[in-house]
């Protein structure tokens, strides 16, 4: 059985609608009595590390209503309530929406981080720095094709690295097409298998940066406004500087040669870094 004949016999003879997915197949099963998403995996282990985040913050503010699980044929796959059909990266300048994401990242941040820590034991200020530093050198490899600046690659070696607090539950991927916003207005923040132990300014920062390239500032400010605080640009910048490398770097590692593809990023990150 593969993945969509598993979403066709839960759908019973209702509507079934593949969805965009990454380390899993994701469908929208529609039936009279209502919607659901069915997210069926590409590893077991992958399966076990949304489980034990999901399980960890389910009784958190917009973390998704799981209504089964199990495995089918050696498929694992996740039942859950639907969440909507947008997502605050097709809802531009939609601040209700980002204040409530905000809101669900403070609460996150602020409960129980035991059940959170995955086997790599989460993220300490000392990683981040190191995986900076990481990042950078790696891009150096492609700086050439990328049409990358060397001394954009000097500048962010050479600056301030990213400050980290004290880590804490984190979902650390919470980009703005991951908070669903359904009709009603809820926001539900999906796809849990990276969830960890890391410093808040991670979550906050990639969210922010992700906000006001997708959404604009006015959403931006508005997931601050609902988280309760705000980044000081100091402390920001650098985290931003981080995200664009890291994302930079990985589609750099996938791309097929179309590196032309990437010299948005590539002013992006050089304007960041001035």
């Amino acid at each position: 059985m593969n993945p969509l004949d598993l979403a066709k016999n839960v759908a019973d003879g209702g509507r079934v609608q593949e969805l965009a997915g990454h380390n899993y197949r994701l469908f929208r099963i529609m039936r009279p009595e209502g919607s659901t998403l069915l997210k069926v995996y590409n590893s077991e282990s992958w399966s076990r590390r949304e489980e034990r985040a999901l399980n960890a913050a389910k009784d958190l503010v917009g973390a998704p209503h799981v209504i089964d699980r199990g495995t089918t044929n050696e498929l694992a796959w996740l039942r859950m309530v639907d969440p909507g059909s947008w997502t605050l990266a097709t809802l531009p300048e939609n601040t209700g929406a980002a204040h409530k994401a905000g809101q669900i990242l403070r609460a996150l941040h602020s409960s129980e981080s035991a059940a959170m820590t995955n086997l790599s034991g989460g993220m300490t200020a000392e990683t981040v720095s190191s995986e900076y530093t990481l990042v950078f050198e790696r891009l150096e490899r492609y700086r050439r094709r990328l049409l990358l600046p060397r001394s954009t690659i000097e500048k962010a070696l050479s600056g301030d690295y990213p400050r980290s607090s004290k880590p804490v539950s984190s979902h650390t991927q919470p980009i703005a097409s991951k908070f669903y916003v359904d009709s009603e207005g809820e926001v539900t923040l999906m796809d849990w298998g990276w969830a960890t132990v890391s410093p808040p300014e991670w979550d906050y920062s990639l969210a922010w940066w992700s906000l006001m390239t997708n959404a604009g500032p006015a959403a931006a400010t508005a997931m601050g406004d609902g988280y309760g605080a705000a980044l000081t640009d100091d402390i920001l910048q650098p985290w931003v500087v981080f995200h664009l490398g890291t994302n930079l770097l990985q589609k750099a590692e996938s791309s097929s040669g179309h590196f032309e593809e990437l010299e948005g990023m590539v002013n992006e990150l050089t304007a960041v870094l001035g």
